[in-house]
């Protein structure tokens, strides 16, 4: 409640600031900006104590946690004993999609950003099954950590288990601080998980400024040379949004985002980019250079697995998912507040600020090249980084040509060079037996 400050508040009546927030968030973007300021280089160092130390927190937990009282009880809750009725939820299956989407953060960009980083040659297969598997154990083992908490905090309330649980943002602010509030030394506990958390919002802040620098760098080129400048005045502009987080109704402004920013929309670019990929550009095609020009050897049974999960499992059940989820749409609330009408289209308006991007990217470049067809398909620059670098650097190489040069003798320096009324080929054939003579007398007749 002291950090939240959000007793007696409503989106009529938000509070003042709570600058102590303020000095919290501008920290927050001051270490992002810090890490980013070089490049990816310099985050990637920082990202290995980031992405390693939560992993050691939560083991740290998880050993704490299964030893207090009534632990057994919170796994039998997680693990034991699910209620297999709540899979007829809609809002279950759309809170897993949410989930898989923020923890891979896949269709954010992210992921096609810090790709393009890598080695060509690297194996994004092995890399993408690998990391999915490894994400998934991790959520699995942070339950074990959560509800063994959950059930030390119910046995000391003398509760169900399901009385103590809660979702979303509660959980992390409300439930679990209260949990380790009866723990033995909770000081403790409290800076290891939260610590923990920054840790966490820390990696994936990196990757989102990331992708957004990209981007802009992109569009615009001439901005990479000033890559300090800009990070720094993206940093700066997000503080500036995050303001109204800080207010002491501000934890409803955060669960109005947490509700519909990463929801609706990233279902949308999920099926579009994989339609996009599978159908227009072509499986096989899209096969083929991952085979053939990485290098990646695709055994037969996980050429099936692609092929049937990008042609039609993926973009089917996010389909289902996606009409579910408008389908049974529940209004967003916070604890037993139900925002008011007006709110929730605030909300619908933020799903379509980046919905709409989509449609006016496609009909500015539809207007742009008045060819829809060349739209469909790779452009001339579709090339791994090292060959584009390749041909540019040639083509900006100067071109073998003939020199005329009236009744000087020129001297060969890599172009084909002859005098007025000479055959080219004899004079070439001839050029090397002229020796040094000829390059000293074309140099004194040209500075003549």
């Amino acid at each position: 409640g002291r950090m939240l400050g959000i007793n007696g508040r409503s989106w009529d009546d938000m509070g003042s600031m709570r600058w102590e927030l303020v000095g919290c968030l501008f920290l927050a973007w001051a270490v992002i900006a810090a890490c980013l300021i070089k490049g990816v280089k310099s985050s990637g160092k920082v990202v290995y104590f980031t992405a390693i130390f939560p992993y050691v927190v939560l083991v740290i937990l998880f050993i704490r946690g299964v030893t207090l009282e009534g632990a057994m009880k919170g796994i039998e809750f997680y693990i034991l004993k699910p209620n297999m009725t709540r899979l007829m939820e809609p809002e279950v299956w759309n809170d897993a999609a949410a989930q898989i989407f923020f923890s891979l953060s896949a269709a954010f960009g992210g992921l096609i950003t810090l790709a393009s980083y890598n080695d060509f040659k690297v194996n994004c297969m092995r890399d993408a099954i690998l990391i999915s598997f490894c994400n998934c154990l991790t959520s699995v083992f942070a339950g074990f950590v959560i509800f063994s908490i959950l059930g030390f905090m119910a046995h000391s309330a003398g509760v169900e288990v399901g009385d103590v649980v809660t979702s979303g943002s509660g959980l992390a602010f409300i439930a679990y601080p209260a949990a380790v509030t009866m723990m033995p030394l909770p000081p403790l506990w409290s800076c290891l998980f939260f610590f923990m958390f920054i840790t966490l919002g820390l990696d994936s802040q990196f990757a989102y400024v990331e992708t957004l620098t990209t981007g802009l760098f992109d569009q615009f080129p001439v901005l990479r040379n000033h890559k300090p400048a800009v990070v720094v005045s993206l940093c700066s502009f997000l503080f500036l949004c995050g303001l109204s987080f800080c207010l002491e109704g501000g934890a409803y402004m955060f669960e109005l985002f947490n509700w519909f920013s990463g929801w609706l929309s990233v279902i949308v670019f999920a099926v579009l980019e994989v339609v996009t990929v599978s159908y227009i550009y072509g499986f096989k095609k899209f096969m083929k250079n991952i085979r053939e020009e990485m290098g990646v050897y695709i055994p037969g049974f996980m050429y099936v697995y692609w092929a049937s999960t990008w042609l039609f499992l993926t973009p089917c059940i996010l389909t289902v998912v996606f009409a579910m989820s408008c389908y049974f749409y529940t209004p967003a609330y916070y604890s037993d507040y139900v925002f008011p009408p007006r709110i929730q289209w605030l909300g619908w308006c933020l799903v379509l600020a980046s919905l709409l991007c989509i449609p006016a990217a496609a009909g500015y470049q539809i207007y742009k090249t008045r060819n829809l067809k060349e739209l469909l398909g790779p452009t001339e620059d579709f090339l791994p980084a090292h060959v584009l670098a390749l041909l540019k650097s040639e083509r900006k190489a100067p071109e073998p040509s003939i020199r005329y040069i009236y009744d000087n003798d020129s001297f060969y320096d890599g172009t084909v060079t002859m005098r007025v009324g000479e055959n080219p080929t004899t004079e070439t054939d001839n050029s090397n037996n002229r020796g040094s003579k000829r390059n000293n007398s074309n140099l004194s007749d040209s500075s003549n």
